[in-house]
């Protein structure tokens, strides 16, 4: 099993969410989502997804609830970031927002900043503008 898949369930399973909601253990596993998507690991992005991983990740306001305003940023912010573009569309496809920002920042900006214009050009046809 990979590592990073190996390390992802494992901190699922074990790590408590401070909120007694339901919706913490699925932001956990929408957290899972975020550290797949950094970690270019698409093989644990479609296992998070599959378990009902929220394809936007984690909200603030659930961030605060849940981990104590741990931050966190749009699994789609990381995959836009990456040259290859295999997590991107098995989040937009997923119905991850193409239109996601963070720190005066966006999906779209961070393609066109990383130089990626396959990532920017599917951004577009999912509905990116900013």
């Amino acid at each position: 099993m990979n590592e990073t898949l190996r390390y992802l369930i494992f901190f699922m399973l074990t790590t408590p969410a401070l909120g007694w909601a339901a919706d913490c253990d699925k932001a956990k596993i929408s957290y899972l989502l975020e550290t797949a998507a950094a970690q270019e690991n698409i093989y644990a992005v479609q296992f998070a997804l599959d378990l009902g991983a929220n394809p936007n990740g984690v909200t603030e306001a659930i961030s605060i609830k849940c981990f104590a305003g741990m931050p966190t940023a749009s699994p789609v912010m990381h995959a836009a970031s990456h040259e290859d573009t295999g997590i991107l569309k098995l989040l937009l496809k997923n119905g991850a927002s193409a239109n996601v920002g963070c720190c005066d920042s966006s999906a779209l900006q961070i393609a066109n900043e990383n130089k990626n214009p396959e990532a920017a050009k599917l951004l577009k046809e999912y509905g990116a503008n900013y």
